[in-house]
């Protein structure tokens, strides 16, 4: 046999045998399906879920805030708020998230890292770890929406300034401007 033969037919030996290590380390559904359920996932994405709607809440109270009949607003908002909140609970839903779920994890993690993420939240540290990360998520996204407000203000007039530019540079040019 030539170099060649031999050489081709070796590399064809180490690809199947990669194949057959990668395969052999791919997470079986058992697994991932503990993984989900040691993390408590369908709980937090249910209270994920309750998040939104405060934050949709509070984004309409806000763009509400100055108008002319705060009653009608509210009653406008609540409205609409209850309908996109039933949308985003039906497409969240666990029942259609759960596979993502499984194909994500099954893609990303090997058997013994899913192993291993089992072990450590079947600990103490890992109870503590899962019964907790809601409350970080939770100061975490306040915390994001405290810093970006003044950085909305700051958007606001600089969008503002750029419209009243335009408009300025409009007028010298003879042009009407947009009525915006």
């Amino acid at each position: 046999m030539n170099r060649y033969a031999t050489r081709l037919i070796s590399c064809l030996f180490l690809f199947a045998a990669g194949l057959g290590i990668a395969h052999a380390q791919t997470p079986t559904r058992a697994s991932v399906d503990k993984l989900l359920a040691v993390t408590e996932t369908r709980k937090l994405m249910e209270q994920n879920q309750g998040q939104v709607e405060v934050m949709m809440r509070r984004a309409f109270e806000q763009n509400m805030a100055n108008s002319p009949d705060p009653a009608a607003a509210k009653a406008v908002a609540d409205k609409v708020i209850a309908k996109l909140a039933g949308q985003v609970r039906q497409e969240l839903s666990w029942e259609k998230m759960e596979g993502f779920y499984v194909q994500l994890y099954t893609e990303t993690f090997t058997q013994p890292e899913i192993d291993g993420l089992i072990r450590f939240y079947e600990s103490d540290a890992g109870h503590a770890f899962t019964r907790k990360m809601p409350i970080v998520m939770q100061k975490s996204m306040m915390m994001t929406q405290e810093r970006l407000a003044p950085l909305m203000q700051q958007l606001k007039t600089a969008i503002q300034e750029a419209v009243n530019e335009q408009r300025r540079t409009q007028q010298q040019q003879g042009k009407p401007a947009n009525s915006r």
